[in-house]
């Protein structure tokens, strides 16, 4: 083992030092890329879609209008489609019906 103490060890690490060296163009590279990515983020669309909502959705009325619209749409789909699929299966008992009395329809 070691038998160096505590002492000897802090003496090395406050002795101890790194100097890092950067490169002359580090800075300019540096905003060159923060410059590109903005660039990015400005033609990007979904990122001004979500701040226009964001903007817009502050106010609790204009938030409580949104939610009842969509839950309106919603209801409204869920109608349509509950409407559709019921004609479908009144179609279908009216078909098991005229088969169960007609004997005509009975082997189809």
């Amino acid at each position: 083992m070691n038998n160096s103490g505590p002492d000897e060890l802090s003496v090395k690490l406050r002795a101890w030092q790194v100097s890092p060296r950067v490169p002359a163009s580090f800075h300019h590279e540096v905003w060159q890329r923060i410059a590109a990515r903005q660039g990015e983020r400005e033609l990007a669309v979904w990122p001004r879609v979500t701040e226009w909502f964001s903007t817009r959705f502050v106010r609790p009325q204009v938030a409580l209008g949104a939610v009842l619209l969509s839950l309106s749409i919603s209801i409204g789909a869920a109608h349509l489609q509950a409407r559709q699929a019921r004609t479908q299966h009144w179609k279908a008992l009216e078909n098991k019906y005229a088969a169960s009395i007609d004997p005509r329809l009975m082997g189809r």
